[in-house]
């Protein structure tokens, strides 16, 4: 696990500089490249590494693969920067040699390079893992970057004020490299306040843009700057082939088949490897391939204590003897989690609501020796177990039922449930109205954090900013050929996930420079289940019955325990420890973006209300400004 960094333009970036930024993110060796080409222009290539597979120097980058090797055309050969784990490597090395190539290393480095010697663009289709990477092609005079099929590694880029291209793994090694704005942007802002989370494309920076996953990029280098990034899809999910399940029992067959392969893949590791295990359906079933695979090569780590409900710890360590894998059980004191969640704010390369437990746990375990780390992230959203795809689709049949009728009823739900349960309930479920008909635009109101009377009344310097509605798809043809159900299962995919989950998952672990690997997210995997029938993956009263089928009958009955989770205290945090640092938060909200709140007085309703809710909603704010004043961040309407 990496980072990456570079730059193409008339001028030059600091070296130096982005490998201090990205230093966290690869702390065992740093490499940098560069070249000269026609028209004045320079490309430079950034790496900071954590080894993982392959220790020796052979697999350092920049990795460069010379003219002679590649096979045909001139220039300087190949140059390849990459962050991330390409888990099918081996098949596709015995695949490289079989066709003449020669193996310097035993990492997956090489073979990400000679693939696209041999392959070209096309070889990232063939690719079954995590990634962000360039590779400069000399013979081709390209530069090419791409970014894995799910978005689990990051990829960011921008128009440098030299009219340049600049990209890294991180939004704040771009800010830091003095060649673009500092001014928010403000549709990303009102994203950020609608679901606690910059949403892609946008960052919070106006114009940094996220490279879009599954997709790869071409810069013609022979052009000169300002050259165009000119991006192509090389897997969507919504054309993926689909169709009637023949015969169930082969699927199943296969799909257990699937997610074993794909477990002992993610398993391949030159470093000590975890699993974090919270007693769940999703860790417990990893912990238990894992354990078939090979149970000495793995620890299950649990983070125990305070910070989790319904004796956690105790059902992990159950489910860890009951496998045979050795378990780590660890508990934090009151010092150290508020050390480490200041620590965790500190960390965040974009603002998020959320993360902190990710955070807490890697740390932890990084502390106990912990390099690289299985988790179940992904599982819900891919085997529909929130629920969303029945209940909301099941909104969306009955107001059209409704027809003509439908506003008026709707004006009347919203009437009666403000009566009944208050102004804010009531504005959800006006919200989640008026997106119908559109299924994706109806989830995305599902996961709203504040609701849009709340932003007025916060952000009145927002005033008719609007929402960007960045929708889950490329092609929108085939996405609307989906039933309802599979377009909002599409849109928690490209939507909570890839914007929440994994980019929190990312800077959470890659601070304690730890390398977090997503079983569930494999591609292979991916495309086994997105292949079935909605009904075959989520179930009433059994929300992930597929994977449920697979644990131990020791271990089935976790299934039907109540769903666990982190105990965040977040209005003790508030009105404790962090107490300052919100109303600073709240300072900085008001003179760099024209919000309007008392944060003392919000603190001191609080103490009184002690609402988890409320304090969620406070804790955005406080991730939000600390972000906005640590990196100096200016509104556009206040640029001097």
């Amino acid at each position: 696990m990496c980072g990456i960094a570079g730059y193409f333009g008339p001028g030059k970036a600091d070296e130096h500089g982005l490998l201090a930024s990205l230093r966290h993110r690869g702390p065992d060796a740093h490499g940098t490249w560069a070249t000269t080409l026609p028209g004045a222009t320079k490309l430079q290539l950034v790496h900071t590494r954590l080894k993982i597979i392959d220790l020796s120097e052979a697999s350092a980058q920049p990795m460069h693969l010379p003219i002679r090797e590649v096979g045909e055309g001139a220039g300087d050969g190949l140059v390849l920067v990459f962050n991330g784990e390409i888990y099918n490597f081996q098949a596709l090395r015995a695949e490289l040699v079989a066709g003449g190539h020669r193996f310097r290393s035993a990492g997956d480095t090489e073979v990400l390079l000679r693939g696209y010697a041999e392959w070209g663009v096309e070889v990232f289709a063939r690719l079954d893992g995590m990634f962000a990477m360039a590779v400069y092609d000399g013979p081709q005079r390209r530069l090419v970057l791409a970014r894995d099929h799910a978005g689990i590694k990051p990829l960011y880029f921008a128009r440098t004020q030299d009219g340049g291209l600049l990209f890294a793994s991180e939004v704040r090694a771009i800010i830091g490299s003095g060649l673009i704005g500092n001014r928010v942007d403000r549709v990303a802002l009102a994203d950020y306040l609608r679901f606690g989370s910059c949403q892609e494309p946008r960052t919070l920076i106006e114009g940094v843009r996220a490279f879009p996953p599954g997709h790869f990029g071409v810069i013609r280098l022979d052009e000169g700057a300002p050259a165009a990034l000119v991006t192509r899809p090389f897997w969507l999910p919504e054309l993926l082939p689909r169709g009637p399940i023949v015969n169930e029992q082969a699927w199943l067959d296969e799909h257990q088949a699937c997610l074993a392969a794909t477990v002992r893949e993610q398993m391949v590791s030159d470093v000590p490897l975890g699993v974090f295990l919270s007693g769940g359906i999703d860790s417990t079933l990893l912990m238990e391939l894992a354990a078939a695979a090979g149970k000495e090569k793995i620890v299950a780590f649990t983070l125990g204590g305070g910070l989790t409900e319904h004796n956690e710890g105790a059902i992990a360590m159950e489910s860890a003897r009951r496998a045979g894998v050795h378990h780590l059980l660890v508990q934090l004191n009151q010092e150290e989690v508020g050390s480490w969640v200041r620590d965790g704010l500190g960390a965040m390369d974009l603002p998020s609501s959320d993360g902190m437990n990710t955070y807490l746990v890697s740390r932890a375990a990084r502390k106990e020796g912990l390099v690289a780390v299985l988790a179940g992230t992904g599982a819900d959203e891919l085997h529909g177990a929130y629920g969303h795809a029945r209940s909301l689709g099941r909104l969306i049949a009955a107001v059209k039922a409704a027809g003509p009728l439908s506003r008026p009823l709707s004006r009347l739900a919203v009437a009666g449930l403000r009566l009944g349960a208050g102004t804010v309930p009531g504005d959800r479920l006006e919200g989640l109205l008026a997106a119908v008909p559109s299924a994706w635009q109806v989830d995305l109101e599902k996961r709203r954090f504040f609701t849009a009377a709340q932003i007025a009344a916060l952000w009145p310097g927002g005033n008719g900013v609007g929402p960007s509605w960045s929708p889950p798809y490329v092609d929108r043809a085939a996405f609307k050929q989906q039933g309802v159900r599979e377009q909002i299962r599409l849109t928690e995919l490209r939507g909570y996930l890839l914007n929440t989950l994994l980019r929190d998952c990312d800077w959470a672990t890659m601070a304690n420079q730890q390398e977090l690997r997503v079983p569930f997210l494999g591609r292979r995997y991916m495309e086994c289940v997105l292949r079935a029938p909605e009904r075959m993956t989520a179930a009433n009263g059994n929300p992930k019955p597929r994977l449920a089928a697979l644990l131990s009958p020791e271990a089935r009955r976790l299934a039907a325990l109540p769903k666990r989770g982190f105990t965040m205290d977040y209005v003790g945090w508030l009105t404790g420890p962090l107490e300052a640092g919100f109303i600073r938060a709240g300072e900085v909200l008001r003179e760099a973006a024209g919000f309007d709140f008392d944060p003392k007085a919000r603190l001191a309703a609080l103490r009184v209300s002690r609402s988890q809710k409320e304090a969620r909603r406070l804790w955005a704010l406080l991730a939000l400004g600390r972000y906005i004043g640590a990196n100096r961040l200016i509104s556009s309407s206040n640029e001097r």
